[in-house]
């Protein structure tokens, strides 16, 4: 059962195992990935991009504005749309040369906001700091963003997102010190060099501060909170023809499947021990083309269904585990097709009507 982190969610579906004791309670990993962006402490860019959205939010000309003196259009935000403020605030950071020449030439403008901007540019402490929690930010942020995006598509995910969520763990370290950031070294070192007084280092360690919390919240979730969550997904590795060469399995590793409830039986891990070596051996030679994470999601669930005839235990136990989902996105992208397409003058109409409508959309593009 998908769901997002909230207490009142994870209550019920407590409740419900008492009566489905297979189903697994799996807490939607884009939900979580998001959440980290709220674990960020950075005072004076919360206080900087407050202004700059509302900026933005409230006034089409500034939007015209920019777009003339920049060239490229203000990014906007989406209370729906994941990571929508982090876009924005790598706009910021890509175009802040032009911040304050924008600032200094459009005092007709939303004035009021145009002076708690101008105040925090004009000041060379604030908009140090400003600079490199944006940069920190930002650099943080990308392993985050990504992998976000990446599990939000509705293919065979649950064969790929261990490497995928894994390699954002790797990225993130307990000691943030050990973490590459790019951006925050290069404005570390501007930083130093226009302002003596201050050394590259402690810039740098000033920037880390901002998102040491959010690192630390992450690993956390991930390496604690999800560990059943996570085990599962890294034994559905074995699911993979290509990954399940060089892991070399044994029936001691197929034993491991029985981390999903669905899986944990003696006759189903037998079957699938006994059709180990069939399926090693119609797996040699498997290579799957470099792409994305649903291109290679795809090719694995076609590999799948090319075989299923001669590997029928592992393929049914495929078919079930690609029904447990890492993200809640493709769910929660069928409600939105169901509320664009239906009105309040349809609230009526009958069952088959919706599912045929929603069907022909959600399908229709992938035909």
């Amino acid at each position: 059962m998908m769901r997002n982190g909230a207490a009142v969610n994870g209550a019920a579906i407590r409740n419900l195992q008492a009566f489905m004791p297979q189903m697994m309670d799996i807490t939607c990993f884009s939900h979580t990935l998001d959440n980290v962006g709220s674990h960020f402490d950075a005072p004076m860019l919360d206080e900087f991009a407050q202004s700059w959205v509302r900026l933005f939010s409230s006034s089409c000309m500034a939007k015209l504005r920019w777009k003339d003196q920049t060239g490229q259009s203000i990014k906007s935000i989406s209370n729906t749309r994941w990571w929508s403020l982090w876009e924005l605030l790598h706009q910021l950071l890509l175009s802040f040369g032009d911040v304050e020449p924008f600032l200094d030439d459009n005092e007709d403008i939303a004035p009021k906001i145009m002076d708690r901007l101008r105040g925090i540019m004009a000041n060379q402490d604030t908009k140090c700091c400003l600079k490199l929690e944006l940069a920190a930010v930002i650099d943080v942020g990308k392993h985050f963003v990504t992998a976000t995006y990446d599990l939000e598509g509705d293919s065979g995910l649950s064969l790929s997102c261990y490497q995928r969520m894994q390699a954002v763990c790797n990225a993130c370290k307990v000691d943030i010190a050990q973490m590459h950031f790019s951006n925050l070294h290069a404005v570390a070192s501007h930083t130093a060099a226009l302002h003596p007084e201050m050394t590259a280092a402690w810039a740098e360690d000033y920037g880390r501060q901002a998102v040491r919390g959010a690192v630390h919240w992450f690993l956390q979730k991930f390496n604690v909170q999800f560990y059943t969550t996570m085990r599962a997904f890294k034994v559905a590795c074995l699911m993979c023809p290509a990954t399940v060469q060089t892991l070399g399995a044994t029936p001691a590793d197929v034993e491991q499947l029985r981390a999903f409830p669905f899986l944990d039986s003696d006759g189903v891990i037998n079957n699938l021990a006994e059709e180990l070596p069939l399926y090693l051996a119609t797996a040699e030679g498997t290579r799957f083309a470099e792409g994305d994470l649903k291109a290679l999601s795809d090719q694995k669930v076609k590999w799948w269904r090319d075989h299923a005839s001669a590997l029928p235990h592992w393929s049914q136990a495929v078919k079930m585990v690609l029904l447990v989902q890492p993200s809640s996105a493709a769910a929660e992208r069928v409600f939105s097709l169901l509320n664009a397409a239906f009105g309040d003058q349809q609230e009526h109409a009958l069952r088959d009507y919706l599912e045929c409508t929603v069907m022909l959309q959600y399908n229709s593009p992938r035909e």
